[in-house]
């Protein structure tokens, strides 16, 4: 029985690395990237920008949060839950602006891009964040 359980964990470890680290990574550096190229727009939208540095803040957070998990590198039990917890803000917060029409700089429709970029880590980072708050 206890051989199924460390099984499962590291089957988990190793879907959250492929499904839900490296596409974190991506859209990371996906928007260090837009944040530097929006940089011409910071006066026609300053709370777009804004909101832009905080998500930026939770999702390199959240990344640190899932290299734990992922990699093995052990932070701070009481911290990682606050890293995953603000990824996962990132995350909800990108799906939110997502699909608001009013909203110009990002646009998702349901395509499995959108799901391998956004709804795989989303559903990752809850997830682990259950995972490590119910270790305490």
């Amino acid at each position: 029985m206890q051989e199924n359980k460390v099984y499962i964990n590291q089957l988990l470890v190793g879907l959250t690395t492929v499904f839900g680290w490296m596409p974190s990574l991506v859209m990371l550096l996906m928007l260090c990237a837009a944040f530097f190229y929006g940089w011409s727009f910071m006066y026609e939208y300053p709370l777009s920008i804004l909101v832009l540095v905080a998500m930026i803040v939770c999702s390199a957070l959240g990344c640190i949060g899932l290299t734990s998990i992922s990699w093995t590198l052990f932070v701070k039990a009481k911290l990682n839950p606050w890293f995953l917890s603000a990824g996962l803000l990132s995350y909800i917060t990108i799906i939110g602006l997502g699909f608001y029409p009013g909203f110009v700089l990002l646009e998702f429709r349901i395509h499995w891009i959108e799901s391998y970029f956004v709804h795989l880590p989303t559903s990752f980072y809850a997830y682990w964040l259950v995972v490590a708050l119910n270790k305490k």
